[in-house]
């Protein structure tokens, strides 16, 4: 079978209230490209693969399912779809997030066309709740990249590449020897960021100021989702060891070296807060930990009186109403 120019890879799991708008917004895209759209699912206990099923009944030509019958977690999942991906590029989409732009496929497009260099480009996105109401017009949180190149030394600041549904690549999985079992590997559920750094080792990313997806936050009692699943644990020691076996990979398959820059002492205020707002043993072992990374204890006593003395007093209050209850 020929080739199709553009493969759209979407993961679910469990989002039976969402994956409709994610297929859709595919779906309305408006381009040129021969394409396909593969979604794997992985072993969703809701209607999510019926879902599935009836979308590719409607549209046989386009759409690709991969069900699990057994769940490998969000990272393998997304590595083994990476793989299943024939087109010249390849697009992304988590199944409850969704694009919000028709043209988003071709502007990327044509730009990588024209752009030789950038072996991805990625775009701004807006922020809704579980009902789509918005949040933010626009993310500007923590790790949010500059407009125009980004490079090592952005990931080396805790700056990353966007949203997993921004990306467009060109696909350096199809038929070759170069192993990226990294992404599955590195982390079970997160694989955005590993991916992040393959690409900006494999080569240049550009970052388009066009505002052209939207990302749910999803925290629910008992959800199945990785925001929902770490809401109230602190994963700043999960997190530095996942960041360490990056840098790793980055030594041992690229002979590229590089560290993160320090932040041991924003850790630990960050982990202190995080014990105020849900305090348990997790939390606090986690605390103690961040602290026995620090050297010097009298300028960590020092900073973090500093900085929370710089805090918004309504910041401060909620944090100390939170300790109360």
């Amino acid at each position: 079978m020929e080739r199709p120019y553009l493969s759209i890879a979407v993961i679910s799991y469990n989002q039976e209230d969402f994956i409709s708008e994610a297929i859709q917004s595919v779906l309305l895209q408006e381009h040129p490209y021969t394409f396909e759209i593969i979604v794997s699912d992985d072993a969703s206990t809701d209607n999510t693969q019926l879902i599935l099923k009836s979308f590719r009944d409607k549209h046989p030509d386009i759409i690709k399912l991969v069900l699990r019958n057994k769940n490998v977690g969000p990272s393998n999942n997304l590595y083994e779809l990476l793989l299943h991906c024939s087109g010249k590029y390849i697009a992304l989409l988590e199944g409850d997030d969704f694009w919000t732009d028709n043209l988003k496929l071709k502007k990327q497009v044509e730009f990588l066309e024209i752009n030789s260099k950038y072996i991805a480009c990625t775009h701004r996105y807006r922020v809704v709740d579980e009902n789509g109401s918005e949040i933010s017009s626009e993310y500007f949180g923590p790790g949010r990249p500059n407009f125009g190149e980004y490079n090592l030394e952005d990931f080396k600041n805790y700056i990353y590449f966007g949203l997993l549904g921004s990306v467009l690549l060109r696909n350096i999985f199809y038929q070759t020897n170069k192993q990226f079992e990294i992404i599955s590997k590195a982390h079970p559920f997160v694989s955005d960021i590993t991916l992040n750094l393959i690409l900006v080792l494999e080569g240049a990313i550009y970052i388009l100021d066009d505002n052209m997806a939207a990302h749910r936050i999803i925290i629910r009692e008992k959800g199945t989702n990785y925001k929902s699943i770490i809401s109230r644990k602190n994963q700043t020691i999960d997190r530095l060891e996942y960041l360490n076996r990056l840098e790793m990979f980055a030594r041992n398959d690229y002979n590229v070296y590089f560290k993160h820059n320090p932040r041991n002492e924003y850790l630990f205020l960050w982990a202190l807060l995080f014990l105020i707002r849900y305090p348990n043993s997790h939390n606090l072992n986690a605390l103690k930990k961040v602290y026995n990374l620090i050297d010097n204890k009298w300028y960590l006593i020092r900073f973090s009186f500093a900085k929370l003395y710089k805090l918004p007093k309504f910041l401060m209050n909620f944090f100390l109403k939170k300790l109360i209850q």
